[in-house]
């Protein structure tokens, strides 16, 4: 019966996703660490630290990485956490002349204060299909939701200066 009993546990941890890796922490804003070239009103209209975030947690819950919203684990730096910063963005064009935006995202992957891997990643966009009907904040987001799916690929293998 022991046995029995130890089997129907071990398969519902295992149903549920108990032994798999730990979560990875990220903050709930990625932080400018670079000068802009955008206007102050633009990346508060964006909302990029935020939207930023949301999309690399997206596309990691859809790559199966369990990302987790947690400022204090990231300020303590304990377990697996994620430091994204925004490192750039080059807003300039408009609907009318056309959109040229650029932003670039960099990060480390630490465990227990330790470095695992470390990246530079960024994205530019004309705003694609009709992108003169589109607002600024779209065509910039267009970035952010590229770079997301980028970070959560490099989540899946995290290494050293990935570019």
């Amino acid at each position: 019966m022991g046995l029995r009993l130890a089997t129907v546990a071990l398969l519902t941890l295992l149903a549920r996703g108990a032994l798999a890796e730990d979560p990875v922490y990220v903050a709930s804003t990625a932080p400018f660490s670079e000068p802009l070239v955008a206007s102050r009103e633009e990346v508060d209209d964006c909302q990029l630290p935020e939207k930023t975030i949301e999309f690399i947690r997206a596309d990691a819950k859809k790559a199966g990485i369990d990302l987790v919203v947690d400022d204090a684990a990231v300020t303590a730096k304990k377990g697996r956490v994620l430091l994204v910063e925004i490192a750039g963005i080059d807003s300039s064009g408009n609907w009318f002349w056309g959109h040229a935006k650029l932003m670039a995202l960099k990060g480390r992957l630490l465990n227990d204060g330790a470095e695992v891997g470390s990246f530079h990643f960024w994205r530019r966009s004309m705003g694609g299909i009709l992108g003169a009907f589109k607002s600024s904040c779209s065509v910039m987001l267009r970035c952010a939701d590229a770079l997301g799916d980028n970070v959560a690929k490099w989540l899946q293998n995290p290494v050293p200066d990935a570019h």
